[in-house]
């Protein structure tokens, strides 16, 4: 009896051994094989975005300085204080001058100079609202030639219609808030002229900017007041690597790091040299975001930036809900995400589905796996682009991989939780038709 077992014995180790050999030494695939696959995975469509992060601040946007000359007058009071929010036009300090007439004509004289300056960038506005853009030979740009303060200052207009456009409504928009600003000072100033001429010698200074009172030298030393604005913008610094990869007009999403918020922007100004530059030391590039929401509602601002903005809003607008910025405060930290590439309605695919080698193992037609060679594109979180390779809905075995084989047949584990009394009824019409299809399809 032992004897006869030892013999069973030895044939099932021979037979076993030389199955496992003549699969081994089966080169020319003449012996069918059947994959095991556990898992599968299709290709879907998504928008897929590759960000850079970094830390960041929010500031105010702007700061002004108002000046007080000791040599028209004496200093007679301040009419704001530190912190409060004020208006172009708005009273900031008084002094009694010292000689009326000498006064006066300095006051003239300035109203006469912004008054030029006014009809000089009305005109350029003007030239510039009229201008057609022409449509240029490719590789030779436009160009609009202007003077501006006695210079003559050259407009290059780019040959792409987009480009060409962008610029001319950047232009119209610096020119406006230009204009803006002349405007409010020669009110200023004729305000301060009324004074003068009501009260026989004492000026009152009004401030031609708008924003909070962020400081005042009580001791009459220049900046007399600064004004910072109440737009915000983020802040941040970029290493040598991150500078390489960035250039302004990126979009960018700007989240709070204590407070709920996010809001979306562009980068406005990166700056082309370090902050400090050190042979050891690494250089550290800053730069600033200026958000969307703060923009004018109506101005051609918004114009010149949709191109910038438009895709990131479209990306990010489905999934996160933007903020109220009113909230928002000076001092806040931040994280900002710079879009460096971004693909809309790419095909994706989970990356747990691809190998070390960017390869896959599909399912054709016939109901076989293919081993495939994939070009991939921008990774986001789990999710990796299929440039080439692979379509849209294909599926893609996910493991295990040790048990696939090129042109095999796959067989895959019964999912009992998706089993339900109704499915296993033996009443069910159709279950004689598929045991005969399962017969004959081995």
């Amino acid at each position: 009896m032992k004897k006869r077992i030892r013999w069973i014995q030895l044939i099932t180790v021979l037979f076993i051994g030389i199955n496992l050999l003549l699969v081994y030494l089966d080169d020319e695939g003449k012996i069918k094989r059947t994959s095991f696959v556990n898992d599968w995975g299709e290709t879907f469509q998504a928008d897929v975005v590759e960000r850079l992060y970094t830390p960041g601040v929010l500031a105010a946007s702007n700061e002004e300085n108002i000046y007080f000359d000791k040599a028209l007058g004496s200093f007679q009071e301040f009419l704001v204080n530190e912190g409060e929010t004020i208006s172009a036009g708005d009273p900031l300090y008084t002094y009694r001058v010292e000689h009326y007439y000498d006064s006066e004509n300095r006051l003239l004289n300035e109203i006469s100079t912004i008054n030029e300056e006014i009809r000089a960038i009305e005109d350029a506005i003007q030239d510039m609202t009229l201008y057609q853009i022409p449509s240029g030979t490719p590789g030779n740009p436009a160009s609009v030639n202007r003077s501006e303060e006695g210079l003559a200052v050259e407009i290059e207009i780019p040959q792409s219609d987009a480009e060409a456009n962008l610029i001319k409504e950047q232009y119209l928009v610096e020119k406006e808030k230009e204009l803006a600003q002349k405007n409010a000072e020669l009110t200023s100033l004729e305000n301060q002229l009324d004074t003068l001429q009501e009260t026989g010698d004492t000026i009152t200074v009004e401030s031609p900017f708008a924003g909070i009172v962020k400081d005042i030298s009580t001791n009459l030393s220049d900046p007399l007041i600064t004004i910072e604005d109440t737009v915000l913008h983020a802040v941040g610094e970029l290493t040598e690597n991150e500078r390489a990869q960035v250039e302004a007009g990126m979009a960018a999403e700007v989240q709070l790091n204590e407070v709920e918020g996010l809001a979306i922007g562009v980068l406005e100004n990166v700056s082309e040299t370090p902050r400090n530059v050190h042979i050891q030391g690494e250089s550290i590039y800053p730069f600033s975001v200026v958000f969307e929401e703060q923009t004018e509602e109506g101005t051609a601002e918004e114009t010149a930036e949709e191109t910038a903005e438009e895709t990131a809003e479209e990306t990010v607008e489905e999934t996160v809900e933007e903020t109220n910025m009113e909230e928002w405060l000076p001092g806040y930290h931040t994280q900002i995400g710079i879009t460096l590439d971004e693909s809309l309605g790419a095909t994706v695919l989970f990356d747990k589905a691809i190998s070390n080698n960017s390869s896959v193992w599909r399912m054709n037609e016939n109901g076989r796996l293919n081993h495939l060679s994939i070009e991939t594109g921008i990774h986001m979180d789990d999710m990796v682009e299929i440039e080439n390779g692979i379509a849209l809905g294909d599926w893609i075995a996910q493991a295990p991989y040790n048990q696939f084989r090129e042109g095999a047949a796959f067989v895959t584990p019964l999912q009992v939780n998706q089993l339900s009394r109704d499915s296993l009824a033996l009443n069910n019409i159709n279950w004689k038709r598929y045991l005969v299809t399962g017969i004959l399809s081995r």
